[in-house]
């Protein structure tokens, strides 16, 4: 079973999209994360950030480690993700430091492009 198998899963037995986690996190994310959304991003699992979306997860919350869910995905380099997400209105600036920091310049163009970041 994949993890939009067990995503998809466990929003059915009721699980809460957002839902956040200290240490230990809950079952739709581990303890380094804020939300599922989060996870999902920072490791680029767009169908599963698509399906937290349409179970109406809160786009921008700050969490643990890497921040934003855009952050995350930035940080990370997934481009479909940050696309995805900025279609939903995800904005964090500092997603772009992030990207920058990382050399992934699909991203700080796709950013910049977008205003969902200030240039500094």
């Amino acid at each position: 079973m994949g993890h939009f198998q067990v995503v998809q899963r466990l929003l059915e037995e009721g699980a809460g999209a957002d839902a956040q986690g200290r240490r230990y996190g809950t079952a739709l994310q581990s303890g380094q994360y804020g939300t599922a959304l989060q996870a999902a991003s920072c490791n680029g699992h767009l169908q599963v950030v698509q399906r937290l979306l349409e179970e109406g997860a809160e786009v921008n919350p700050q969490g643990e480690g890497y921040g934003t869910a855009l952050r995350g995905a930035s940080w990370n380099g997934h481009l479909q993700v940050v696309q995805r997400l900025l279609g939903e209105g995800a904005a964090d600036n500092s997603a772009l430091q992030a990207t920058s920091k990382r050399g992934h310049d699909d991203i700080v163009q796709l950013l910049l492009k977008s205003g969902a970041v200030r240039r500094q």
